[in-house]
């Protein structure tokens, strides 16, 4: 997992990148809620492939804060 953290006029919104594997875990998705409490904007680019950099093959966008 590889999160980004850009902030915007007081807004952040964060990039994760992570493996499809990896979306089960736990530390994952409590990363995940823990941004969203924190009021981030939130993109998680999700890929299939052993070697992430080899770009994305689902994204999924969630623009929901809490």
């Amino acid at each position: 997992m590889k999160i980004t953290t850009t902030i915007v006029e007081n807004n952040k919104y964060s990039q994760i990148f992570v493996e499809k594997d990896e979306m089960q875990q736990k530390k994952v998705k409590d990363k995940i809620e823990l941004l969203k409490k924190q009021g981030h904007k939130i993109a998680i680019f999700v890929s299939g492939n052993d070697e992430i950099l080899e770009i994305i093959k689902n994204i999924i966008y969630i623009f929901n804060n809490p």
